[in-house]
């Protein structure tokens, strides 16, 4: 019970760092507390003994440093490096399956192209693009939670975050045409 209580309130703050991270205009900023989010995210999954998710979480972040690192210098990460990025997500899928003797289900192959298209969506420099890109990994990572009937709470984060990215695609466009009135 206490591990489940402390995986549950650092899932909140990870859910607190990704939701607040939409609202940055600067990509660099938004990747830095995507990092923190998913940082916490892991340490959370590490807590309730779900290794797959925390490894997949794990080089999630790995993949933001990397992307962070190159909007910091002003670029896009190489193509390699996303390709790389979801070559690696799938094989560690295989290779923890293959460990726990767990068979690949179809429900699988959602989160493992959800991660993938996190890893293509967040090499996008526009900022602005990326919020209305990221919809799509986010329906799928909801849709597999549904699916294998994931903690209630793993449902809610991404449908909260799902929430907050389109009231910051609002926020923004209402304050963008805020702007071309004066």
């Amino acid at each position: 019970m206490f591990n489940s209580t402390v995986s549950l309130i650092i899932s909140f703050f990870a859910l607190l760092m990704f939701s607040s991270s939409y609202f940055f205009k600067k990509k660099s900023t938004y990747l830095m507390f995507q990092c923190f989010g998913s940082s916490c995210l892991a340490l959370s999954y590490l807590f309730i003994e779900q290794y797959l998710a925390m490894l997949a979480v794990l080089i999630g972040s790995v993949r933001t440093v990397i992307y962070y690192s190159y909007e910091k210098k002003g670029s896009s990460a190489p193509n390699y490096i996303v390709i790389l990025v979801c070559v690696i997500t799938t094989a560690n899928y295989f290779v923890v399956n293959r460990i726990t003797g767990v068979d690949p289900t179809v429900e699988d192959a959602l989160i493992i192209l959800s991660y993938c298209l996190y890893a293509v969506v967040f090499n996008i420099r526009n900022l602005n693009l990326v919020r209305y890109v990221i919809i799509a990994p986010h329906v799928l990572a909801i849709i597999y939670n549904m699916m294998v009937s994931a903690p209630i709470f793993s449902t809610i984060s991404f449908s909260v975050e799902l929430t907050v990215t389109i009231v910051s695609i609002i926020y923004f466009k209402l304050k963008k045409d805020k702007k071309a009135l004066y």
